[in-house]
This record gives structure tokens, C-alpha cells and sequence, in this order.
């Protein structure tokens, strides 16, 4: 378990210019959301009341046809899946922190592993940091299994709008492992299956976390 509820560990890419700037000389990492608060009052206000924006662009909604390649819908797959969760925080979860902005983290040692066992990331590469007492911090524990589910399974199935925001309601109010049904092809014919998430839990946070590690 995290030494305290303060503590964070994250997985930490040195290879990164900005990363390996960050661990040797500020030694702390500081969330887009609350950098950009602190220096622009305009932002800051909207981030209070959970109005900022953060999305760096919309879907097309204008385009000449309803209908789209198969290309298409798995290159735009994994923007939509973080557009459509940032859409339902954005209008019923405001004042929970953006995926655009924030900082991923762990809160045990065990959620790292998961992680390093499911999708191999380098247990090398984690730090502890401790997160600072400072005005607008945010933090919200989300099961990191929908996104990667929804990554898998969006292109694989017509979904409806309401469809889509059950998911991210459940995401965002914190919920479990979550189950969907799409088509699937099983020996050589089409059927309908489940599919579960399972359960990583990560930590969203808007604010600033300290290194703690002396060996970064």
C-alpha cells in the first residue's frame, strides 16, 4: 500500500527530455490543469468552476458523408474513446480532473505491477512522489481498464450515444470492472460476446507531486 494517502508512485520515462528536466532539477511534476491556473487568471477561473477547456479538437460532425471507412474508424478510435469520456466529464463530472491535463499515478506498488504484467511497462521507470497541499488539487481513482476495453472493442461495434455515455458514467463515478457485448467472430461464425474490463486502478491528479526517490 502508498506510505501515506499523499503518496504516489509513477511510472516515470527518463528517456523523456522533459521528464529526466523534471526529476533531476524541479524534482516534482506539476499537472497541466494547475501550471496553466497558476500563471493565466482567465484559466484559472474557468478551472475553478469546471468550465476550462480541454480537448484539442472536436469530432467532424460536417462531413459530406454519414459513412466511413473501415480505416477511419480505427484511426479515430482512440482520440474518440478519450473525447468521449472527456465529453461526459466535461458536462456531469466537471470539477473532476481531465484526462488532457492530468497526471497518471498509481497509489501501491501493486496496481504498478499490474500494470507491468498486463502491458509490460518498465518497473524501473517508477518513482514515489509525494502530492503537495496546494489550492486546486484534484484527484480522482479510476479503473484504467475501461479506457484500455474501450480502445479494444469501440472500432468492433456500432455504439449509440447513450451507449457511450453509460460507459464513461461509470468511469467517472469510479466504478469496477465493467462488461460489453459486441460482435465477435467464433469458428468462422459471427456471434455476440461478452467482454470485461478487469480492474487497474490509477489515480488522476491536478496538482503537484515531489519526488521522494533520491536515485532519480
Amino acid at each position: 500500500m502508498a506510505v501515506d494517502d499523499r503518496t504516489y508512485f509513477v511510472f516515470a520515462d527518463t528517456s523523456d527530455p522533459m521528464c529526466w528536466h523534471n526529476l533531476h532539477f524541479t524534482r516534482c511534476i506539476i499537472s497541466a490543469g494547475v501550471s496553466a491556473a497558476s500563471s493565466d487568471p482567465a484559466f484559472a477561473a474557468a478551472y475553478a468552476d469546471g468550465t476550462a477547456v480541454y480537448v484539442p479538437y472536436v469530432p467532424n460532425i460536417s462531413r459530406s458523408t454519414g459513412f466511413i471507412s473501415r480505416f477511419s474508424i480505427s484511426a479515430a478510435s482512440t482520440y474518440t474513446v478519450e473525447y468521449d469520456a472527456e465529453y461526459t466529464r466535461y458536462k456531469e463530472f466537471s470539477l473532476l480532473p481531465s484526462r488532457f491535463s492530468c497526471v497518471f499515478a498509481f497509489a501501491t506498488k501493486e496496481d504498478c505491477k499490474k500494470a507491468h504484467e498486463l502491458y509490460r511497462w518498465d518497473l524501473a521507470q517508477v518513482r514515489r512522489f509525494r502530492l503537495e497541499d496546494i489550492p486546486g488539487t484534484r484527484v480522482h481513482r479510476a479503473n484504467m481498464e475501461i479506457i484500455s476495453l474501450m480502445r479494444a472493442v469501440l472500432p468492433r461495434a456500432s455504439w449509440t450515444e447513450q451507449d457511450r455515455q453509460a460507459v464513461w458514467r461509470h468511469y467517472w463515478s469510479g466504478g469496477g470492472s465493467l462488461k460489453v457485448e459486441i460482435p465477435a467472430m467464433r469458428d468462422g461464425s459471427p456471434r455476440r460476446e461478452w467482454f470485461e474490463s478487469g480492474e487497474i486502478w490509477e489515480h488522476l491528479i491536478e496538482g503537484r507531486l515531489t519526488l521522494l526517490d533520491e536515485d532519480a
